[in-house]
């Protein structure tokens, strides 16, 4: 049997986008020759020649649910009451190492990896032990994978994300920085996306310039280009926003912008994260703040031309934490929505889960003949339809969607069933 393989929603992308270049370039080329055998290799690894070998084969594949400030449903947006540690979050080493959580698939095997920093400005990772709906993060290593942030006495302000920043198909690590200088640092994966390895650091890579104290960097598509570029929250409250100006295998980042798209500063030590909260198509953001309170900037604008409104604190019943919160959000649960994460002054973390339309949270654990219908979400978690099915959802059913990725959820009359799975229609 066949394994299925995990990969980042970027890199699922880049197999479409690969398929048809490798397709459209061997209708010219000469049988026998030396880039023919290349090109006619490199399609029989994604399926061959037909559409529908191709789409047999890519439906192995399963979406990577941590890629940074990426919403995935957000149908409800009502979050649970807030736990310390949860998951057997691991309190060793000593001192201040729960800062800054980022969670992304690091070892492919299906669920989410944990890293958090230091105030020695060091990198701590907790794989997940358990499973994607019950993790275990219960073990630490600190700077793995060959990763080398040069650690400090103290009081250095690591904010570390993942992202693929060379759309090579694994995470590389990028971070904001601040103690004696301010700098973003990157560390490319040169391994692979089940076992990574991390080059030198690089700092301020990609024209980068960090004038900006406390950088809280996260990244997004925030002009709907298809590419990444970068949202920075800092130290007196502001956002500062990067344009990708290169492309997503070679970025170039243009002169910084403070508070663009009617953006406004937060007080101090804004914290952003890019999600589609009122599942309306657009990018929001929900940053946290020096005081402990998270803000909600509602996008008015569109996905290319985003323009927020004025904040509005505690929405979604996310209330105060304490103080100098920095939030993530991942479905940590595996029950189909982004739930919600911050590290707070005292260096614990703070889990409050996405409860879905059940008031639960808990989707029904499905059983043999349990499936009479599907719900059906485009790739920025937007509802699109329901249907009738008995069984898994097949080509058939699909055939009237545009071209795309979907997720599909299962359901028994109107319960939710702990199945989902991806979809990709193509033509």
């Amino acid at each position: 049997m066949r394994k299925k393989v995990k990969i980042s929603f970027r890199a699922y992308k880049q197999l479409i986008r690969y398929w048809r270049k490798y397709k459209k370039a061997f209708k010219g080329l000469s049988a026998g020759s030396g880039r023919y055998f290349y090109v006619k290799r490199r399609l029989e690894k994604l399926g061959g020649f037909s559409t529908f070998a191709f789409h047999k084969r890519i439906r192995t594949c399963a979406l990577g649910l941590a890629m940074t400030g990426v919403s995935f449903i957000s149908h409800s947006q009502t979050f649970g009451p807030a736990q310390t540690n949860p998951f057997s979050i691991n309190t060793t080493p000593g001192g201040y190492n729960k800062m800054s959580p980022a969670f992304a698939d690091l070892d492919n095997d299906g669920d989410l990896d944990l890293m958090t920093s230091t105030w020695s400005g060091e990198l701590i990772y907790r794989e997940n032990r358990g499973t994607t709906a019950v993790p275990l993060y219960d073990t630490v290593l600190t700077n793995p994978f060959s990763l080398t942030p040069p650690p400090v006495y103290c009081c250095a302000n690591l904010t570390p994300t993942f992202v693929d920043l060379d759309d090579d198909g694994d995470f590389d690590v990028f971070a904001g920085y601040s103690y004696a200088t301010m700098e973003f640092r990157y560390f490319e994966n040169v391994g692979t996306a089940g076992s990574p390895s991390f080059g030198p650091m690089q700092i301020n890579p990609f024209s980068l310039t960090c004038a900006v104290y406390m950088p809280h960097p996260v990244f997004d598509d925030l002009d709907n280009d298809g590419d990444f570029d970068i949202l920075s929250g800092e130290s007196d409250g502001n956002f500062v926003y990067y344009e990708n100006t290169g492309t997503s295998s070679s970025p170039v980042f243009s002169t910084p912008l403070i508070n663009p798209f009617s953006l406004a500063d937060v007080g101090h030590r804004s914290s952003p994260i890019v999600a589609d909260m009122d599942n309306d198509g657009d990018r929001d953001i929900i940053s946290g703040e020096i005081y402990g309170n998270f803000l909600f900037f509602e996008n008015t604008g569109t996905t290319s031309t985003p323009s927020f409104a004025a904040p509005v604190t505690g929405a979604f019943g996310l209330a105060e934490i304490y103080d100098n919160v920095k939030p993530t959000m991942a479905d940590l649960d595996a029950d189909g929505d982004m739930d919600f994460m911050t590290s707070w002054a005292v260096n614990d973390l703070i889990y409050r889960e996405n409860l879905d339309s059940t008031g639960t949270g808990l989707p029904m654990v499905e059983k043999e003949g349990m499936i009479d219908g599907a719900r059906i979400y485009n790739a920025s978690g937007n509802f699109m339809r329901y249907m009738p099915v008995s069984g898994k959802v097949s080509s058939n059913n699909m055939g009237e969607f545009p071209v795309g990725i979907y997720l599909i959820r299962y359901m028994n009359g109107n319960v939710p069933l702990s199945r989902t799975e991806k979809f990709v229609v193509i033509r």
